[in-house]
């Protein structure tokens, strides 16, 4: 029997930020959905930078270069544009990044998902700062039982997620 856990990050924020009065009649469904369009809205929603980050310590042989591929075809599929790192252009504050990491230990296995973006904000004396930061993000962490085809689903069902979440935002 597999047993694996939902990470919901946006649950999380949603618990830990404090709801105004107004939103307090919504249901989670919609408070959900509005954080989704806050964290998840941008000016070019058809392009997208990719990083893969992959260690895969169960020797399921997931590469790097695999993963990669099914997350850029899952965007293309969608009409979004998978990007390379954009360097240190003054574009690349432009164009938010998805960063798909797996890593496998033994049967075990960890799948995140994270919405980044370059995000800013005033210090008290005034002076612009800011780093990139995850906006959003979904995970998964279970077992996988050496079943490769069962590791790589895992994989296309954050992707389901995050399209829907992305493209419902951006629409």
């Amino acid at each position: 029997m597999r047993s694996e856990s939902r990470v919901f990050s946006t649950c999380s924020t949603f618990l830990t930020m404090r709801v105004p009065a107004a939103t307090q009649t919504k249901t989670n469904s919609e408070i959900i959905e509005e954080l989704d369009k806050r964290d998840l809205w941008v000016k070019n929603c058809k392009d997208l930078s990719v990083a893969v980050f992959v260690k895969d310590n169960s020797k399921l042989g997931i590469t790097k270069e695999e993963i990669r591929t099914k997350v850029e075809l899952r965007l293309r599929q969608a009409n979004i544009r998978p990007r390379e790192d954009m360097g240190s252009s003054e574009k690349m504050y432009d164009i938010p990044s998805l960063q798909v990491s797996v890593i496998t230990v033994d049967s075990a296995f960890n799948v995140d998902i994270d919405f980044v973006r370059y995000v800013t904000w005033a210090l008290p004396n005034g002076e612009i700062t800011g780093y990139w930061h995850p906006t959003w993000k979904n995970g998964w962490t279970g077992i996988h039982l050496h079943d490769r085809a069962y590791l790589l689903s895992q994989i296309d069902d954050l992707m389901d997620s995050f399209l829907n979440a992305y493209l419902k935002a951006n629409q």
